[in-house]
C-alpha cells in the first residue's frame, strides 16, 4: 500500500460521504416542501404568505421530526377520511380556503413505508454522527468496506427520494389544478360572489352582502344607512359589486331578498330617504342559510 493509494481511496469516501449528505438534503427540501403543501387554509388573498409561513415553520426541523409529521398527516391507512370541519368563519371577514391532500395506503404497505422512512433516519444519523467511528479510514481495507456502505447507501437514499418526488408530483399536480380553479371566474363567482354555478346565490356569502356590511360600520347613523350613500360608497371600492350580477337591478331588491338587512324611511332634509341596517341574527332569512335565484321579485326600488 502506497501513501497515494490511501489518500485516492480516502478522497473516494469522502466524495461519496458528500454525495449520500447531498441526496438527504435534497429529500428533507422535499419533504418540507410537501409538509408545506398538503394542507392549505385562509383567506384567499393570504395564501402566498401563508405557504411562505409554513415553509418557515418546517425549515428548523430535523428529518426524524419531518417523517413524523409525514405519517398520520399526508401519510394514511385507507381511503382519506374526510377533513374535519373547523369553527364556522365569521361571515363579515374575507373568503377563506382549505385545501388537504393525503395519500391513502394499504395497512401493510403504510407499515412497511413507516418502518423504511425509520431505517432512513437511522442512516442519516450513522452517515452524519457515526461514520468514522465504525470504519477504519487509515488503511486500503477499511476504505474499501466503507465504499462498499456507501454505495448501498447512497442508492438507497436515491430510491427513497426518487418515492418522495413522485409524491411530491402528484401533490404539485394537485396544487396546480386547484390554483387554476383560484384563478377561474368560476371560483370568483362561488367564493368572493357567492354565486353558484346553478346560478343560486348564497346570500351570506354575498360579496355584495359584505359590502354592503362594510358600508354601514363605515356610514351608519344611529345605526341606520342611507342606501344612496351606500350605493356610492360601494361603487368607489368595489365596482364590480353591482345588483345586477346578483340579478337584481336596484339596491332594495338586493337588501330585501338577501334577507340580511331590515329596511325603513327616514327623513333626511325634510325628504324621505331609504335606509338599512343588518338585521339580528335570530330575524335573518334561515339562520343564514338560505340560498336564493338569482332571477328576484318585482320589488320596486
Amino acid at each position: 500500500m502506497t501513501t497515494e493509494d490511501l489518500k485516492a481511496r480516502q478522497e473516494e469516501v469522502n466524495r461519496l460521504v458528500g454525495r449520500c449528505v447531498l441526496r438527504l438534503q435534497q429529500y428533507e427540501l422535499q419533504l418540507k416542501s410537501i409538509l408545506a403543501h398538503h394542507d392549505i387554509s385562509g383567506p384567499v388573498q393570504d395564501l402566498e404568505s401563508g405557504r411562505d409561513a409554513r415553509l418557515t415553520a418546517t425549515s428548523r426541523q430535523t428529518l426524524g421530526s419531518l417523517i413524523k409529521a409525514l405519517v398520520g398527516s399526508v401519510l394514511v391507512s385507507g381511503e382519506p377520511a374526510a377533513v374535519e370541519e373547523r369553527e364556522a368563519e365569521d361571515e363579515t371577514g374575507p373568503p377563506t380556503f382549505r385545501m388537504t391532500v393525503r395519500l391513502g395506503l394499504t395497512e401493510a404497505e403504510l407499515s412497511r413505508t413507516e418502518l423504511d422512512l425509520r431505517e432512513l433516519v437511522q442512516i442519516r444519523n450513522d452517515l452524519i454522527h457515526h461514520f468514522m467511528e465504525r470504519h477504519d479510514l487509515w488503511s486500503l481495507d477499511g476504505c474499501r468496506i466503507a465504499l462498499e456502505e456507501l454505495d448501498a447507501t447512497c442508492d438507497r437514499i436515491g430510491a427513497d427520494l426518487a418515492r418522495l418526488q413522485e409524491w411530491a408530483a402528484d401533490l404539485e399536480q394537485v396544487l396546480h389544478d386547484v390554483w387554476e380553479y383560484v384563478q377561474s371566474d368560476a371560483y370568483e363567482d362561488a367564493v368572493v360572489s357567492g354565486i353558484d354555478p346553478d346560478g343560486t346565490v348564497f346570500w351570506p356569502g354575498a360579496g355584495i352582502v359584505a359590502a354592503l356590511r362594510e358600508a354601514a360600520l363605515a356610514l351608519s347613523v344611529d345605526g341606520w344607512t342611507e342606501i344612496l350613500a351606500a350605493k356610492r360608497w360601494i361603487a368607489d371600492r368595489y365596482p364590480d359589486q353591482t345588483p345586477e350580477k346578483y340579478g337584481c337591478t336596484t339596491y332594495p331588491q338586493v337588501l330585501h331578498v338577501s334577507g340580511e338587512f331590515d329596511l325603513c324611511r327616514l327623513e333626511k332634509n325634510g325628504l324621505p330617504r331609504r335606509h338599512y341596517r343588518l338585521r339580528d341574527d335570530a330575524l335573518r332569512k334561515g339562520g343564514g342559510q338560505i340560498a336564493h335565484p338569482t332571477t328576484p321579485p318585482d320589488i320596486k326600488a
